[in-house]
């Protein structure tokens, strides 16, 4: 077998072997002093107490693993969950300010306890809105009861909300067990910063800390997750790109099965298609990989043959994603029948039934309420446009309104309606007042469906200078005319198409502009 000393632990491996030779590794560890500590199929984990051991077999071309590590990493033992209510899963809305990524899912346990899939990047107050979901969807008294997070790999908007709830709000949640495989320093491209996580992980206070490996599987009832794909698979291999080393999940609940692909690429996909069967990789709803930018395959996809997706990406990014050709199974095949992005609010799938509930913010008439010191609830978003186009502006709330700071690099597009809430309306009317404290360039924009095909020329205009403005938006569908009111006069009209518009928002450029009031109806 080839060897290879690596950053944590020895792999051993060789292809074309068989079951007997791996009976037979089995057999040798075991007159070591080892003992099988878990095991699924071809695939063993033992240990001796100091060293643990994985022996798998699988592949189309037989590969023969042997993983040998210092110290215990076996996964726990199932774990019997008493059926107090349905099993939820919950596609959390990320707020899109900081960047153009995130995911997070929350599943509910049929005791109501909690299984997380990664987390957003934590900032604003995602993790307030994470809390408040567990409270609502948990039982009985007590804070929630987390009982596995699962962080695919080593990139903020994945672990940035794990950390800023274990240094902020520890004493909120309870945690079992944290599982991640961080790859080896091969992998550093792209590979995010995580020294605070790691060293939360290194004390892991109050909770267990197990490497998640191929074929390791968290039983809680029904509930069975189980790691199809991890770093290990694709050693010693370097395919460089930390996305290509995301644990992938593979969820399944009574009839229903659930495929998080977290961040994988195309090279780690060929991985998996070699790896797995397809009968594993089949599954009735899936997390499209790497928020549909350049992720998995069209191949996986078409073996997948998913019939729900959740698609973690602001609903403005779908244009672009359509066009990609790894997405073309996704977008064309006609066999998908409902999308779910995670920009237009929470989605909760009840895997025990049939039903589905769905919060989108803003319900018209909307009138925003600064009070709650919230921009999930706010429900406003910054369109990036990619990654360097249009920056993302700081929101800060004050005691009357919010207050927007634009970068001095870049233009910010501040989005405040989607076209969910305003799809099919004959007329809409947005009222906006406050005041600029730095003169700028402040403009409406509206009839787009892509935000690369925004044209800043065409902005509706507003105001560049200092001072207190108040506007009256009004669109009529039937006139197919907006015009623009200033101080109670008509300032600006321009044709207005509804059948065009994507949503409602505005152009900032080097702005400082202080929102006292806004309002939709």
């Amino acid at each position: 077998m080839e060897t290879y000393n690596l950053e944590n632990f020895i792999l051993s491996k060789k292809e074309n072997a068989s079951s007997h030779e791996f009976d037979a590794k089995v057999t040798e560890y075991k007159e070591k002093g080892f003992s099988v500590a878990f095991e699924n199929g071809c695939f063993k984990v033992l240990t001796n107490g100091e060293e643990t051991v994985n022996i798998s077999l699988k592949g189309k071309k037989s590969t023969l693993r042997i993983i040998s590590e210092k110290g215990v990493n076996v996964p726990p033992s199932a774990t019997p969950v008493e059926e107090k209510c349905d099993t939820l899963l919950t596609q959390m809305k990320t707020i899109f300010f900081s960047c153009d990524n995130g995911m997070c899912y929350i599943i509910r346990l049929a005791d109501g306890s909690f299984v997380i899939i990664d987390g957003g990047v934590g900032t604003f107050d995602e993790p307030e809105h994470f809390l408040e979901i567990l409270n609502a969807q948990k039982m009985g008294d007590g804070v929630p009861l987390i009982r596995a997070w699962f962080i695919t790999h080593p990139h903020r908007d994945h672990f940035g909300l794990f950390e800023v709830l274990m240094e902020t709000h520890r004493g909120d949640f309870l945690l079992d067990t944290l599982i991640y495989n961080w790859p080896d320093k091969d992998y550093a491209q792209h590979r995010g910063n995580t020294t605070r996580f790691d060293e939360i992980a290194e004390k892991h206070e109050g909770f267990s800390v197990i490497t998640g490996r191929t074929g390791y599987t968290f039983t809680y009832g029904e509930n069975v997750f189980e790691i199809l794909f991890s770093p290990d698979d694709i050693l010693p291999k370097k395919l460089g790109n930390v996305n290509d080393t995301s644990l992938v999940i593979r969820h399944t609940y009574k009839d229903k099965t659930i495929l998080y692909l977290s961040d994988v690429m195309t090279p780690s996909a060929e991985i998996i298609l070699e790896e797995c069967r397809e009968k594993t990789l089949r599954a009735d709803i899936l997390q499209v990989a790497h928020h549909g930018f350049w992720g998995a395959s069209d191949d996986l996809y078409r073996v997948i043959r998913p019939k729900t997706l959740l698609w973690p990406i602001p609903d403005y990014h779908y244009f672009n994603m359509s066009q990609l050709p790894q997405n073309d199974y996704l977008v064309n095949s006609g066999e998908i029948e409902t999308v779910y992005f995670s920009s237009l609010g929470d989605v909760t799938l009840n895997l025990s039934s049939s039903h589905v509930s769905k919060h989108y913010e803003n319900p018209l008439p909307y009138v925003a309420d600064f009070s709650k010191k919230s921009m999930m609830k706010l429900g406003w978003n910054c369109i990036h446009k990619g990654y360097s186009v249009f920056r993302a502006p700081k929101g800060e709330f004050t005691e009357n309104g919010i207050r927007i700071t634009t970068p001095d690099d870049a233009p910010s597009i501040v989005e405040i309606l989607k076209p969910p809430q305003i799809a099919g309306l004959k007329r809409l009317s947005v009222h906006i007042e406050g005041e600029i404290e730095k003169a700028s360039k402040f403009g409406f924009i509206y009839n787009y469906k892509n935000p690369k095909e925004i044209d800043e020329s065409a902005t509706v205009p507003l105001s560049v200078e200092k001072g207190p403005f108040s506007y009256i938006l009004q669109m009529d569908a039937e006139s197919k005319t907006l015009a623009v009111l200033k101080n109670g006069l008509e300032a600006f009209t321009a044709p207005y198409t509804p059948d065009e518009r994507h949503g409602i928002a505005f152009l900032l450029s080097e702005a400082v502009i202080h929102i006292t009031s806004l309002s939709v109806k």
